[in-house]
């Protein structure tokens, strides 16, 4: 408690000469027996509450001491449960037996569930079925309803604080309706628990323990059961409720019973704001805490509040943040290159951060100090102004530096006479240098030597156009392109930082030399004038196009594929950072923003074996003498001197550009690079990605806390850390909050600029809760963790599926385009990323488009065949087969091109009109990405499936097993066994779905069929049986709103775990005997290493095995060295950093 209220004291027992209490607050529990000499030593009135809703009175009084006892309604008193409650009072001066009745209750308007909801919440969606129809008025009972669940317009039960579910309305649902349990706030809440009392226990990470006030009598009957006694009994009270008469023995108030209007309508089905009449709502955010690591603290909403600071008298004042929430948020305008720079969101931040240095400062300073901080602000009333002279100032100095580390670091390695001092050639002399005696001439020689160094000749031209870019750049942009400061690249990669990166090149590269002309002059003067595309040895042009950038820009795009240099060309697979990744590293609270790296591709150098076949024509576009006058769009007086002395027809490009087949990889490669270095330690505290240790919160785990990421990584002050993903060069950093995230932005901007790569300021956005969309998703943490599409999106899809509808309405025969309908899949595959319940419903259109192949019945699947007497082999590029070439010739005959039109299957009608239905609101759907509620569990279902009966087995972490078992009929018996391993965990949960204990919940099912796991994370099947289980399954997921994991393990494991013995009737294996507690029998969260302690081990070092990852250390002889994480550890979702190191060190075989 000492923690939560700072400034009280708390004592165990009073001193001696202090001044004795007035009133003793107690509990049951806390209560000494009559018989202790406590009650002779003290004499003021004891105020005793029974907890657990006990009504049993106490025990006979001590010795000289009365009792009277109080019972109360919640209801009476303003409440929203229907507990009643006993409070007692213990007196030594007053003798209760002349009292023939107890005080008059004073009665208050009465509340419902509704008014202690917090709507920020997210809440899983009711089905269309489930919504509760009639006149929903507020009533002064507990409604239940058909599911079991509680309607938030009825009371809540006393003696269930945390169990029951609650049906709410929710206007982010589809239904309008949702339902989950209260969060551990609301049913603190609930009980009347103050404000104030429930923000010190979020803010200091003891959030779920207000639950434990569910115990007590609440507030509102302890405040006024202790007012009525005390001024019934004592005259005085603490006048909650006053009379002007104060000779009357009973005080009565006269405040309406009439409950409160309704705060959502019946008929609309809808949540209509309206004002809190209990008191303030409880906040959106909750602690969260952990019993696998160390316990989160809350999010910060803001950053400490800033000093006062002075008034801009020359300018307007910075407007608000909030205010600018659509200009800070990424727009597509910002896309474009002439884009304004947000430069309000630097100022801000400028603003905020300085009092917050400047009070750190104070502390260093007088670092005694107790009192409260001067309010001194350090900033300047003309700020602004000013600002802008330090800009000016700051990229002088930022140029000096460039050129100054350039010869510092050209001077290493290199012999001592090239490495000596000033002082060697000058001399100051008179208050002015001079040169010593030969020293003009021992510089001229050194210098000479310095530039013909074989050491150091590939660096001056290089160097020369890195210096002359950084002095025509400004604060905000790179006026003339930028180069690699590659003399500050980590040494291994100072060539490829100057020269560009080796490719793979397969075969002989093309001699494409077929001119094109174009009208995207502007875009191509850019690149030439930045010498991105430069005068040399020219052997293949190329084919270029353009595509739209935003709303007014286009994106200048260079076919390889047309000139042939792509096939030439073999880029390593390599991975992109997904939504999953982003939320490892956020919570409920958190911050996100955005960030970009300019000219991402033309940013590095092409390798030099390719500049001679990366061609350009550009006599149409170069500017002569001739056609000065009117050939450019905005005429000229004269050719630009970067222009003049060019004057050949065909140009080449010397950067990587946008069409070349490893242009992605080669670039993103290098922005890896230099995010590791922005990494830095990870120990300096300094560091916005600092970061003190890595926990495993997995699946499988005693204290598995569902709304804490996998793996995660947790700073000292025990926040996650702050982190950057990359997608392409679009950033996406995060923070836990608004003054960590931009910190972390910045340091990775700063490093880029370090490196010589361009950081798009005009694409910055300030850290939100709710930022812009990212790598096709948006992720909200305001209230939850959700994700969703952006709205214009959401448009789109929505455009499609009624365009698809018509196409199939519009034609006689019933034809849509084929062309057509694979560009709406290829977009419907792109918003799937985002909706995991989508996929199910892309299978018509996959059938659809396929129909037109040979083997297909009339609804789009294949036909079963006979088994072939031949297999087909396909590996990179390549096929042959185990029989003679004719028979493979009458196999692949039917494969030819695709008609213009195709008939649609049944299935994509139904598909169609499913998928209107999801994407009939008007604003995004939510996907809930981890539970939120910190009161919530993780399920497991284990289920197993035999020729003739079926068997599961469901449990949670502290709770009994739930199981099931039975036997199948005929026609089940002769279904396939994917079809019935699948089936029977989805309709155990389709079961446990009305019985309403899977709301909200995160679900593992656990199944030793691996065509059903596989199918579930693909969405569908070639099997139309397996294809209708998984769409069943993902429409309970959204209905539920849970969150569910198929994981596949041996069937082994299903025996040791009794499951298998279970789907046959035996109850007397493994989890079903009861001896051990079910998560024994799923070592998920166990490594190979430490389910067999040294086998692992053994078996690499032993001399029979060959081990090709070797280490070797100083002193020590040559050891292996062994991977073995964890299964969910070892998940791509968990750990993207594997794939960042291979791609940042992966180099071509020719450079080895």
């Amino acid at each position: 408690m000492s923690e939560l209220y700072p400034s009280t004291e708390f004592v165990h027992r009073l001193p001696r000469d202090s001044v004795p209490p007035a009133v003793v607050f107690t509990d049951t529990a806390s209560l000494p027996s009559s018989s202790s000499p406590y009650w002779t030593s003290v004499s003021c009135p004891h105020l005793v509450a029974h907890l657990d809703g006990s009504l049993e009175p106490l025990g006979p009084a001590p010795s000289g001491w009365f009792s009277r006892s109080l019972q109360m309604s919640h209801v009476q008193v303003g409440g929203a449960t229907a507990g009643t409650h006993l409070i007692t009072i213990l007196m030594r001066t007053i003798d209760f037996s002349g009292y023939t009745h107890n005080p008059a209750i004073p009665q208050r308007p009465w509340s419902t569930i509704g008014h202690s909801v917090d709507c920020g919440v997210y809440t899983p969606s009711l089905p269309v079925g489930s919504v509760p129809l009639g006149d929903l008025e507020p009533c002064q009972t507990i409604v239940t309803l058909s599911d079991g669940s509680l309607g938030s317009w009825g009371l809540f039960p006393a003696s269930a604080a945390s169990s029951p579910r609650i049906t709410m309305p929710f206007d982010r649902s589809c239904t309008g309706w949702g339902q989950r349990r209260l969060t551990s706030v609301e049913v603190s809440d609930l009980w009347n628990t103050p404000i104030s009392v429930q923000d010190s226990f979020v803010q200091h990470g003891f959030g779920p323990t207000l639950a434990e006030f569910a115990r007590m009598p609440p507030a509102k009957i302890l405040a006024s059961g202790a007012d009525v006694l005390c001024s019934y009994y004592l005259r005085g009270g603490f006048g909650l409720w006053t009379d002007s008469s104060a000779d009357r023995p009973i005080k009565r108030s006269r405040v309406s019973a009439v409950p409160p209007a309704p705060a959502w309508s019946p008929a609309l089905g809808k949540t209509s704001p309206a004002p809190p009449t209990v008191g303030p709502a409880p906040p959106a955010v909750g602690p969260v805490s952990s019993t696998v690591g160390p316990a989160l603290p809350t999010p910060a909403t803001v950053d400490p509040a800033p000093s006062t600071v002075g008034s801009d008298t020359q300018r307007p004042v910075s407007v608000d943040l909030d205010a600018l929430d659509a200009t800070i948020r990424k727009q597509d305008g910002q896309k474009a290159d002439d884009a304004p720079v947000p430069s309000h969101i630097w100022e801000n931040h400028f603003r905020d951060t300085i009092p917050r240095q400047w009070d750190s400062k104070f502390m260093a300073t007088f670092p005694n100090w107790n009192g409260t901080l001067p309010v001194v602000s350090p900033l300047h009333p003309n700020w602004r102004l000013r600002l802008e002279s330090y800009r000016t100032l700051g990229i002088c100095f930022w140029r000096r530096n460039v050129c100054r580390s350039f010869w510092k670091w050209v001077k290493l390695k290199l012999p001592s006479r090239l490495q000596r001092s000033p002082k060697f050639y000058v001399k100051f002399v008179g208050g002015k240098y001079q040169w010593t005696k030969n020293g003009r001439s021992n510089y001229k020689a050194d210098l000479l030597g310095m530039f013909n160094h074989p050491r150091r000749i590939k660096d001056w031209e290089p160097a020369r156009e890195c210096i002359f870019k950084a002095s025509e750049c400004s604060w905000w942009d790179w006026h003339q392109g930028s180069r690699p400061f590659f003399w500050r690249w980590p040494k291994n990669r100072v060539a490829w930082a100057r020269d560009g990166q080796e490719h793979f090149v397969t075969k002989d590269l093309p001699k494409y030399t077929r001119a094109q002309k174009t009208k995207v002059w502007r875009k191509l003067s850019k690149v030439r004038e930045r010498m991105y595309i430069n005068v040399g040895l020219v052997l293949s042009l190329m084919h270029w196009f353009y595509v739209l950038k935003g709303e007014s820009d286009i994106r200048m795009v260079y076919n390889g594929t047309a000139s042939g240099i792509n096939d030439c060309l073999f880029a390593p697979h390599f991975g992109l950072p997904i939504l999953l990744f982003v939320v490892r590293s956020l919570m409920a609270g958190y911050f996100q923003a955005d960030m970009d790296i300019g000219e991402m591709f033309p940013n590095f150098m092409l390798g030099e074996r390719l500049r001679p076949y990366s061609g350009v024509d550009v006599s149409h576009i170069r500017t002569t003498e001739r056609d000065l006058p009117h050939h450019l769009p905005e005429p000229l007086e004269k050719i630009p001197d970067w222009e003049r002395e060019r004057t050949r027809k065909w140009e080449r490009w010397e950067r990587n550009w946008m069409g070349l087949r490893d242009s992605p990889y080669r670039s993103i490669q290098m922005a890896i690079i230099a995010k590791e270095m922005a990494y830095g330690s990870h120990t300096d505290p300094d560091n916005p990605f600092q970061w003190d240790q890595v926990n495993l919160n997995l699946p499988g785990q005693f204290g598995y806390d569902p709304t804490l990421p996998w793996v995660y990584k947790t700073r000292k002050d025990g926040h996650l850390a702050s982190e950057l993903y990359l997608y392409v060069d679009d950033g996406r950093p995060t923070g836990f909050s608004e003054h960590q995230c931009w910190m972390a932005a910045r340091r990775f901007c700063a490093t880029c600029s370090f490196l010589g790569i361009q950081d798009a300021s005009r694409k910055r956005t300030s850290p939100t809760r709710t930022p812009g969309p990212w790598a096709g998703s948006v992720v909200h943490t305001d209230g939850g963790l959700v994700a969703l599409v952006s709205q214009k999106k959401w448009d789109k899809m929505k455009s499609m599926l009624e365009e698809l509808h018509q196409l199939m309405q519009a034609r006689d025969d019933k034809k849509v385009p084929h062309k057509r309908l694979e560009q709406i899949r290829g977009f419907a595959i792109y918003v799937s990323r985002t909706y995991d319940w989508m996929p199910p419903y892309l299978k018509g259109l996959h059938l659809t488009i396929d129909s037109w192949r040979s083997g297909r019945k009339k609804d789009g699947w294949k036909e079963k065949r006979p088994k072939s007497r031949f297999v087909i082999w396909e590996w990179e590029g390549e096929q042959w087969i185990d029989v003679q070439p004719d028979v493979y010739a009458e196999v692949t005959a039917d494969e030819t091109e695709a008609p213009e039109f195709v008939t649609p299957v049944p299935r994509l009608y139904r598909d169609v009109e499913a998928l209107r239905k999801l994407f009939e609101s008007e604003k995004p759907s939510l996907s809930v990405i981890r539970p939120h509620d910190s009161m919530t569990t993780a399920g497991y279902l284990m289920g197993d499936a035999s020729g003739k009966g079926f068997g599961s087995a469901l449990w949670e972490e502290e709770v009994d097993i739930d199981w099931e078992a039975g036997y199948y009929g005929r026609q089940m018996q002769q279904e396939s066994s994917n079809f019935r391993e699948s089936n029977n965990p989805t309709s155990r949960l389709e079961q446990l779905e009305k019985e309403g204990k899977i709301y909200g919940k995160e679900l593992f099912i656990i199944t030793d069929n691996m065509a059903f796991e596989g199918c579930f994370y693909k969405g569908h099947s070639t099997s139309e049986k397996l294809s209708d289980v998984i769409l069943r399954l993902r429409l309970l997921q959204r209905r539920t709103g849970s969150i569910i994991h198929v994981i596949h393990v041996a069937g082994t494991r299903m025996k040791e775990a009794g499951i298998d013995g279970l789907s046959r009737g035996d109850l007397l294996e493994g989890m079903m005997r009861a001896t051990s507690h079910p998560l024994t029998f799923l070592p998920l969260s166990q490594s190979a290493e430490d389910r067999m302690p040294g086998r692992v081990k053994g078996w690499v070092d032993s001399p029979t095995t060959r081990t090709a990852p070797t280490t070797r250390t100083k002193n020590r002889p040559l050891t292996s060295r062994v991977l073995a994480p964890n299964p969910t550890a070892d998940d791509r979702r968990s750990s993207p950093q594997p794939c960042y190191i291979r791609h940042s060190r992966q180099i071509p075989l020719s450079t080895i």
